[in-house]
């Protein structure tokens, strides 16, 4: 068991509350070898990714679980460009979400907030918001790159869903960077949320107003940024590092945590 009693609970009784409809979610993995493998090519998290989704489904019967294996599938894995699990790709109402890596700390509660989102296909966005979705001319890929100990990215993660679940001209991967200190590297990701238009980088967190007028200026070929009173972020650090990080002085903010994981 990954989730505690308590937290089962309470997610439960959330789903049954808020839940509005079927929600397939799927899980791509691959096996763990014996052999040490590059960090592209292992996938430490897989058996507990699959277990925790397997218990979040478990939880209401308007959920699903597929489990895919990359290289059991892998014409799928390329039509879907899925190639460094664990992935976890949520599916509702012609909407599609996904996550790269471990969902855990902070992170897991927007997860399951973007589940019940799209399980209604509505979110709490503003009219005015779902307005400038409607009008965007063309399909903007959002990359958000979180960490599971960052309150910010949390937050970050929720309002980027709700984007995706509101307009289909939105595409939202979120990766979970404190897994892959390597693709940080070569993304140059030393700060989280950080947050990828069509591969332009945007640091830190957004209001909601201010991240759509990001969005439209993007999809116009404008790649000027808006400009912010404060860029809030939180300095990246690997799952190792975070393991010799004493207790207590990594930033955390409010959700469920998962055992095992800062």
């Amino acid at each position: 068991m990954i989730l505690s009693e308590q937290d089962q609970a309470e997610i439960a009784a959330d789903l049954r509350d808020r839940l509005d409809g079927p929600v397939g979610i799927e899980l791509w993995t691959k096996p763990q070898s014996a052999i040490a493998l590059p960090e592209s090519e292992a996938c430490i998290h897989c058996e507990d990714a699959v277990a925790l989704a397997r218990e979040l489904v478990s939880l209401h019967p308007d959920l699903s679980f597929t489990a895919y294996d990359l290289e059991r599938h892998p014409d799928r894995a390329s039509e879907e460009q899925i190639d460094r699990p664990p992935v976890t790709v949520v599916r509702a109402h012609n909407r599609t979400l996904r996550f790269v890596g471990y969902c855990t700390g902070v992170l897991f509660r927007p997860l399951v907030d973007a589940i019940v989102f799209a399980s209604a296909r509505s979110t709490p966005l503003s009219d005015q918001t779902r307005q400038a979705l409607d009008e965007l001319p063309e399909l903007l890929k959002l990359d958000l790159y979180v960490a599971p100990y960052d309150p910010y990215s949390a937050d970050m993660l929720l309002l980027a869903y709700a984007l995706g679940i509101e307009s289909t001209n939105v595409r939202v991967t979120a990766w979970e960077m404190a897994e892959f200190p390597q693709l940080a590297s070569q993304r140059a990701i030393t700060a989280v949320p950080m947050l990828a238009i069509n591969g332009r980088q945007f640091p830190g967190l957004w209001s909601e107003d201010q991240l759509v007028e990001q969005l439209r200026r993007s999809a116009a070929g404008d790649d000027s940024p808006v400009i912010r009173d404060h860029v809030l972020t939180t300095p990246l650090a690997s799952a190792d590092e975070q393991r010799a990080t004493p207790a207590g002085t990594a930033p955390r903010g409010g959700g469920i945590f998962i055992p095992g994981r800062s």
